[in-house]
């Protein structure tokens, strides 16, 4: 299983086998997390 979210702004990039209200699931916790993932996310690449 796969889900891919873009972060600016929050979308679904692209998923695979997960249902539509687990794709929901994911998305809520996509935004709730936005700015830890983010802050990895800038942390990581800024080395």
């Amino acid at each position: 299983m796969l889900a891919k979210f873009w972060l600016k702004p929050i979308a679904l990039a692209s998923s695979t086998r997960f249902s539509s209200k687990e794709l929901r699931k994911l998305e809520l916790l996509v935004i709730d997390n936005k700015d830890t993932f983010l802050e990895a996310w800038n942390e990581h690449f800024s080395r």
